[in-house]
């Protein structure tokens, strides 16, 4: 018998064994090229961590592996009406990164930690 659980923002199926005992396999994530990686941040409270960030080759990072990237203001029209509700709702502060698919299902919303950190958010719900 098999069980797919929602663990974080990755799915595992359990395998339940006859003579007893389970096995826990990850289920891989469905590439999703051509999601947006959106950060949302508030321009006018300086974040030099994240200014480094968004000033490095992360967006030549993203775009090679076929995802786009755009930073908003949080009081930019877009931001108000369409990230911030999702930011929002997942209890977050920005400045705050969101993961939109290309048919526009949010597939995550993450708080700004590390480079290290958003590559491996956005790779275990974009596959990529």
């Amino acid at each position: 018998m098999w069980l797919c659980l929602f663990i974080g923002a990755g799915i595992v199926a359990v395998q339940f064994m006859p003579h007893g005992g389970s096995i826990i396999v990850p289920v891989p994530v469905t590439p999703q090229p051509g999601s947006w990686v959106v950060c949302v941040r508030e321009s006018s409270t300086p974040n030099i961590d994240l200014d480094i960030l968004i000033a490095s080759d992360l967006r030549d990072s993203l775009t090679a592996k076929g995802l786009k990237f755009r930073v908003f203001d949080k009081d930019a029209p877009e931001a108000k009406s369409q990230y911030l509700p999702i930011i929002q709702g997942k209890g977050l502060s920005i400045p705050a990164w969101v993961v939109i698919s290309p048919s526009g299902a949010v597939l995550g919303a993450f708080p700004f930690e590390s480079r290290a950190k958003l590559e491996q958010q956005i790779k275990s719900v974009t596959g990529l």
